[in-house]
């Protein structure tokens, strides 16, 4: 969450450390998107969600609570999802429905 935060720091995978700016926020979704200072950095092309079909492959990257990276695959299973009333009557809309989730870790059995 930035919400309120002075200062922001980003650790890459190579060790870098850098100072980070918050340029968009959506406190509802605790989603940021964060402005970095950095060169040699690996890019990925992203896709417009407008032209998104059904059957379109997909990828979630992510590194969900902070236990390392993660990606997986699936596809679009349903674009236009409305009236799924999330986050009460002003919630979102439009959701792209996909099977390409990230998860949050579960600790193995101890048997």
């Amino acid at each position: 969450m930035v919400d309120g935060a002075s200062d922001i720091e980003v650790t890459l995978k190579d060790k870098r450390e850098l100072k980070a700016k918050v340029v968009g926020a959506d406190p509802r979704t605790d989603v940021a998107v964060l402005k970095i200072q950095a060169t040699g950095l690996p890019t990925v092309t992203i896709g417009q969600s407008s032209k998104s079909r059904i059957g379109d492959i997909v990828l979630a990257i992510g590194d969900p609570f902070g236990v390392g990276e993660t990606v997986t695959m699936g596809i679009v299973s349903a674009t236009g999802r409305r009236n799924l009333n999330i986050e009460g009557d002003g919630g979102y809309e439009d959701f792209i429905q996909t099977d390409a989730s990230i998860n949050p870790a579960i600790p193995a059995a101890r048997w």
